[in-house]
């Protein structure tokens, strides 16, 4: 009777474990340790091997893998501000991260994979030389064009879906939310921009805060390798109103949140479907802020413009 019992509760389990794993990105450690249970009662049994083959591939779908990571990036870089004229110059961006990338698969559907990436990454923005000036105004060269190098750190928040094409190979589609802390040093004023000077002053000589949005499209050619495309749109504050930025963050985070249920609701009907709509809709609601902020960093409220500065970049990874 005892064995029996046993049985049933296994069954149970098995029935209850995709329901719960349905296009959720919930932990899998209280299902793990439920597994682990399962499969110390069935040792005091005289189980078929098959049902413990069938248990120990179900656990190792729950498993996330965690790989140390390391990430380069190359890119071209514009900046605009609010009162700033098109008279400015690009900038060539370079960048590296360091973290951990951890994935696992869906446990109904192995072909979709779950993806988080963390960690600390550095961005540094060089201008190109130009022709400038005998004139200067606080220290820097007028010419032609408005133009500056940066410095930006932050922390890296990248997650998503993607779609596996082989054991070791996969399409990723991201979603970043960096947290970022911006140097900016002025090269050049434009000399007929007068106006304009003072709207990059205001973030010389100290480090900003702001924040980074980044979709990324990546692909994992195997263990080790991937390639990485991105666009990014980076704002920084000229001085950081915190109750009047918490506001706001709360306010995207609220629409954040509702683009997530959204996703999973999709993802119920079709996991196929997860990577695309989880990609589309929670970088629009990360973009649609953005343009918010353009006018005013801390939108609702009323405050000043950010420093925007945007770039496509191209890039690849190695997990170790």
């Amino acid at each position: 009777m005892r064995w029996y019992a046993v049985l049933a509760c296994f069954v149970i389990s098995s029935a209850t474990v995709p329901q719960i794993m349905v296009a959720q990105d919930s932990d899998s450690d209280t299902v793990g340790r439920s597994a682990d249970i399962i499969d110390s009662m069935l040792d005091d049994f005289d189980v078929d091997d098959s049902l413990k083959l069938d248990n120990d591939r179900r656990r190792s779908t729950l498993k996330s893998i965690r790989r140390p990571r390391l990430a380069a990036t190359y890119g071209q870089a514009e900046f605009t501000r609010m009162g700033l004229s098109d008279m400015t110059h690009g900038m060539t961006m370079y960048g590296g991260s360091i973290g951990m990338e951890q994935y696992r698969s869906l446990i109904v559907d192995r072909d979709i994979v779950r993806v988080k990436n963390d960690g600390i990454f550095l961005q540094v923005g060089q201008a190109g030389s130009m022709p400038t000036l005998d004139s200067s105004f606080d220290g820097v060269p007028l010419a032609a064009h408005t133009s500056m190098n940066v410095l930006v750190f932050g922390l890296v928040d990248e997650s998503g879906y993607g779609y596996a094409l082989g054991e070791n190979s996969s399409l990723r589609f991201l979603v970043s939310d960096h947290t970022t802390w911006t140097s900016v040093k002025p090269q050049t004023y434009a000399s007929m921009d007068t106006a304009g000077w003072q709207q990059i002053r205001d973030f010389a000589g100290t480090v900003r805060f702001g924040s980074t949005m980044a979709p990324t499209i990546e692909w994992k050619l195997g263990s080790a390798l991937s390639l990485r495309g991105s666009y990014t749109w980076t704002q920084v504050l000229p001085r950081h109103m915190f109750w009047y930025w918490a506001g706001s963050e709360i306010i995207e985070g609220v629409a954040d949140g509702i683009a997530g249920m959204v996703v999973r609701s999709f993802g119920r009907a079709s996991t196929k479907s997860l990577p695309i709509f989880n990609f589309i809709l929670r970088n629009a609601v990360a973009y649609g802020f953005k343009e918010l902020r353009r006018e005013k960093m801390n939108w609702p409220f009323d405050t000043v413009a950010p420093l925007n500065i945007t770039s496509w970049n191209v890039g690849l990874s190695v997990t170790f």
